[in-house]
């Protein structure tokens, strides 16, 4: 929900006196007339038009009030975003390292931090064989033999 306090640039408690005075600075400085072809400037208008509409009358201000109190507060933008990383299946947290440890290992044979060769069943062949490109790069040679 827009919160047209803001986009108005005015408090919440100021008197309607102040919001009118605000809205027709923002509407001068936007209207369409005075910024012809600028469609960025005519949707910046449009809002400040809706946002006065509202705040205007006394009755439908309280409403909006009534709505924007129960709406939940969002504090910052750092927290919004670890609130959307933890509700991400997929986002990296501290753990992910070690699991990537244990990916890592299970997909190339061995385990990066040690170079110790991991076990694998004969059923699961690899797709593509990576023995030279590591035993070039990091020194391990998983050929068995």
């Amino acid at each position: 929900m827009a919160n047209y306090y803001e986009i108005l640039g005015v408090k919440q408690n100021d008197n309607s006196a102040k919001i009118k005075k605000a809205y027709k600075k923002l509407a001068l400085k936007y209207h369409p007339d005075r910024n012809s072809g600028d469609k960025s400037a005519e949707e910046k208008f449009k809002k400040i038009t809706k946002a006065y509409e509202v705040l205007k009358d006394e009755q439908s201000r309280r409403k909006y009030d009534q709505k924007l109190a129960n709406q939940p507060k969002q504090n910052n933008k750092r927290e919004n975003r670890q609130q959307t990383k933890q509700r991400r299946p997929n986002g990296f947290s501290q753990g992910d390292f070690q699991d990537f440890e244990k990916e890592f290992a299970n997909f190339f044979g061995f385990n990066p931090k040690t170079k110790e060769k991991i076990k694998k069943d004969e059923s699961s062949k690899d797709r593509f064989n990576t023995d030279d490109l590591f035993k070039q790069y990091f020194g391990v040679n998983n050929k068995k033999g």
